[in-house]
């Protein structure tokens, strides 16, 4: 009788100490595993959250080259509202967008800030804060270069010559950056591509640009030998004759330099081109006729066909309208994913069949590196990235 007793007693203590026990245990175990679903919801969540910041980021990055960032600024937030509509629950996201440049190009800071209210921490921490950054750079392109013809808008060369001149003349091709009052550059600035004398051919890198610079093209050509002629005055015993040197078609005289730049209209009119200092009308003594381009065509290759051809004109050269003043000097804001071929005409010999096909190159747009770069880039496109 007595033992009973005890044992009941024991067991009645027993229970009010595994009752205590467990109310102490479970706590923390609630907490752990509720803590534990929540984290995982803002790990989720999080991802989600990046997701949208990034995609946000390379939107404005691709629409921001500098200046106004209205549009840049427009397009991250279009993409943040539209991503967060697809977000699980949340108090709201909020976004600050900064932009900056540098030497490689144009960048877009993007910050997402989110908070997540939470299920089983709700006493201990009401909220999760959750913050996301993504850096989208918009790289600055470069410019290509190719002899010949480009077979295509890949930015692959064809095999052709990029000189087909007179061997009488010498004639090269230079890059500039154009000034930023429009005048022709000075020789320094200038930097030589091609060339048709013996062992001048270069094999050009590419050139680092920002979207919006112009760059030009000078076509220098050195007057050849193009014989004499008896220039006779007088008769019988008080006739006279000197030897005079043949000129060209502008009427320059032997190892006379002029210089076409493609910026300028005609591309011509400079103190070192044919001007009114060395030719006093800027006539083609062809027909006579002033403020014609007879120097430079630039065309814009088909996508399926390649390079069109330049035109031959059989009487007077063509005035300064259509690809001249278009794509002569481009940026790579205008001309995209376009390809342009050049085709100069250095107007040499004492007659002149304005075939335009005494130099020819390929120009393009496109990123650095491999497969975008040098004579054969097969890349045009620039791709925005993220860095962060």
């Amino acid at each position: 009788m007595i033992l009973q007793t005890l044992l009941r007693r024991l067991l009645r203590t027993s229970r009010g100490t595994m009752a205590t026990t467990f109310s102490l245990t479970i706590l923390p175990i609630v907490l752990t595993v509720g803590g534990a679903i929540d984290f995982s919801r803002s790990v989720h969540f999080r991802a989600e959250l990046q997701a949208v910041s990034d995609s946000a980021a390379l939107a404005a990055a691709a629409l921001w080259q500098g200046g106004t960032t209205t549009a840049a600024t427009t397009a991250a937030t279009n993409y943040v509202t539209a991503g967060a509509s697809h977000l699980p629950p949340n108090n709201g996201v909020t976004q600050t967008i900064a932009t900056s440049s540098s030497s490689i190009g144009y960048s877009v800071d993007l910050t997402l800030t989110a908070s997540l209210t939470t299920t089983f921490l709700t006493f201990i921490i009401p909220t999760i804060s959750v913050t996301v950054y993504s850096t989208a750079l918009n790289p600055n392109p470069y410019g290509h270069f190719c002899q010949g013809a480009a077979v295509s808008t890949a930015g692959l060369c064809g095999a052709t010559s990029a000189f087909s001149a007179s061997a009488a003349d010498t004639n090269k091709i230079y890059w500039y950056y154009v000034p930023s009052d429009g005048s022709a550059p000075a020789d320094a600035a200038m930097t030589l591509l091609w060339s048709n004398a013996s062992g001048s051919n270069v094999n050009p890198a590419p050139i680092p640009l920002t979207p919006s610079q112009q760059v030009g093209f000078a076509f220098r050509n050195t007057t050849g030998n193009y014989g004499t002629y008896q220039s006779c005055t007088g008769s019988g015993g008080s006739r006279r004759c000197t030897t005079v040197q043949n000129t060209n078609q502008y009427g320059a005289a032997l190892n006379s330099t002029h210089t076409a730049y493609s910026h300028l209209h005609p591309p011509t009119n400079s103190t070192n081109g044919y001007n009114s200092t060395n030719n006093p009308s800027n006539v083609n003594s062809i027909n006579g006729t002033t403020g014609k381009n007879c120097s430079l065509q630039v065309t814009v290759n088909n996508s399926s066909t390649g390079a069109a051809t330049a035109a031959t004109y059989s009487g007077s050269c063509p005035a300064n309208t259509d690809a001249v003043t278009s794509w002569a000097a481009p940026t790579c804001s205008a001309l995209g994913s376009k390809v342009l071929t050049f085709y100069f005409n250095d107007m040499g010999g004492t007659s002149d069949d304005r075939d335009f096909n005494d130099a020819i190159f390929t120009y393009y747009c496109g990123g650095n590196g491999t497969g975008a770069g040098g004579s054969t880039g097969s890349s045009i496109a620039r791709s925005v990235i993220l860095t962060k």
